[in-house]
């Protein structure tokens, strides 16, 4: 991902370094026509002549300044979907990690609670890693409609209700407040499948993120026309 995205940055860079080269190159014209059609306007003696050659000079101007004005414009409008681009890609990278992470925290915290020997302060450590990483979930999936794709935000609200949904029903993930041996043994299976259901739907919607941002695409000079 990260080759991608500087690839793509080095294509918006030449883009606006090009637009830059010819707003310059542009401006240098009009200035030479300017310099040649006020010569001849001092020059001339014949009144239409003079009037003719500030009329050439007057619409090159105004060309000029539509050229600059455009590629201004344009410069900016670059810099903004690379920006949307950055923080896109940005989001679904921390959606990856947050949803393989409480996949981790789930798997590790279930390998405690199923020993008899394991220390008080671990396990009361392992179910504080899965609350922070439950949090996470609960705040990437929020941002989700403003940075994901149609298709990533049904995906990741599917994932969301899930988590929550187990959260629930093992009253927020806590093992210990069980006392009962054979409903504790259910709270760490689901626990167990909430892990392994993460880890399957994790792969799919980093897919969606590659396709939405066009990661696999080769960066030319249309690279500007993408919808990010």
């Amino acid at each position: 991902m990260p080759d991608a995205s500087v690839a793509a940055l080095v294509s918006e860079l030449l883009v606006s370094s090009l637009i830059l080269v010819g707003v310059v190159m542009l401006r240098l014209f009009v200035f030479g026509v300017l310099m040649i059609t006020t010569t001849s306007a001092f020059a001339e003696t014949n009144e239409k002549s003079a009037t003719f050659s500030i009329l050439i000079a007057t619409i090159t101007a105004a060309f000029g300044f539509l050229g600059s004005w455009l590629g201004a414009n344009f410069a900016l409008d670059s810099f903004k979907r690379q920006r949307a681009f950055d923080k896109q890609l940005d989001w679904y990278e921390r959606a990856g990690r947050s949803i393989f992470g409480l996949a981790e925290k789930l798997q590790i915290a279930v390998t405690h609670h199923s020993g008899s020997d394991t220390d008080a302060q671990l396990l009361k450590e392992s179910l504080r890693d899965v609350h922070r990483e439950h949090l996470k979930i609960g705040r990437v999936g929020q941002e989700s409609r403003l940075f994901a794709s149609v298709q990533a935000t049904t995906q990741m609200d599917q994932i969301t209700e899930r988590v929550q949904e187990i959260a629930n029903e093992t009253e927020v993930f806590d093992v210990p407040a069980v006392e009962d041996e054979k409903s504790r043994e259910r709270h760490l299976e689901k626990m167990t499948a909430l892990a392994d259901f993460l880890e399957q739907s994790a792969l799919p919607l980093l897919a969606e993120g590659r396709n939405h941002l066009g990661i696999d695409r080769k960066p030319s000079f249309m690279t500007y026309f993408r919808q990010p």
